[in-house]
């Protein structure tokens, strides 16, 4: 399986850009990714599940826990708009090898191709 075929159709189930206006709290800024995780989680899991994998399940999880990091980061940093689109695919790719890489993923490991390109 390769990484654009898991990450893009996931990626356009996030918003495409978290305002993190100067002063807006930590707190705010993760309920609201937190709150679209579930959506997003629910809609792969149960409302359409027949379109989505686990390939796809573990993606969302991936997806939060970057959107997370780097959102905190740019909070930090007093950077206005997280926008997804300028966050480098290279970087969503390291975090799900890694997730896969952890043991009791080596059947998932051993299919996974990384990137196409």
């Amino acid at each position: 399986m390769y990484f654009e075929d898991i990450f893009h159709p996931i990626k356009t189930l996030w918003k495409e850009q978290y305002y993190l206006e100067y002063g807006n709290s930590k707190k705010s800024f993760i309920i609201s990714l937190r709150d679209d995780f579930r959506e997003i989680e629910y809609i792969v899991e149960v409302e359409r599940r027949e379109q989505y994998n686990e390939w796809h399940r573990m993606m969302v999880l991936v997806s939060y826990q970057v959107l997370t990091k780097i959102g905190l980061t740019y909070l930090e940093l007093a950077v206005n708009v997280l926008n997804i689109k300028d966050i480098p695919v290279e970087v969503f790719e390291k975090k799900y090898r890694e997730n896969l890489e952890h043991e009791g993923n080596e059947g998932y490991l051993s299919k996974y191709k990384g990137r196409k390109s």
